[in-house]
């Protein structure tokens, strides 16, 4: 993982974390980065100091959770994901095909869910079609 300072068109400076560089690359490509303050999908890096450090306690201002924050966190996303479950059907792999039969009206409407490539995703953007790709764990941390 990578933390990127970023700021948007209109100045504001927020951080983000990212897979790699690359995963950065592709989200600001697709506009999948907004600026938490403004919503803003111009964005860039913001310039960045390198610094080297042996251990979290060395990094001032580091973004590191308690295990109180880190248990609450992952019971949010457990939540999420079970309100998703629950409540949207799961497609699959057909969830390119799905979505654009019920964004061009082939389909009655209906929440769904499945997987899709970046480069599916991308499409599906492209085309007006509405969809939101989250950052669901596969499995219940305890």
């Amino acid at each position: 993982m990578i933390l990127f300072d970023l700021h948007c068109a209109s100045g504001h400076v927020f951080e983000a974390w990212f897979r790699d560089g690359a995963a950065y690359d592709e989200q600001v490509v697709c506009g999948q980065i907004a600026c938490p303050h403004c919503a803003s999908r111009e964005i860039g890096k913001a310039p960045m100091a390198p610094a080297i450090l042996s251990s979290a306690a060395e990094r001032p201002g580091a973004a590191a959770l308690s295990d109180t924050e880190t248990g609450e966190t992952m019971r949010l996303l457990q939540a999420l994901k079970s309100e998703i479950e629950t409540h949207f059907k799961d497609v699959g792999e057909n969830l390119p095909e799905e979505a654009r039969k019920i964004h061009y009206g082939e389909k009655e409407p209906e929440n769904i869910r499945g997987q899709a490539s970046f480069r599916e995703v991308k499409s599906m953007w492209e085309e007006g079609i509405s969809l939101l790709p989250l950052p669901i764990p596969a499995k219940k941390i305890n």
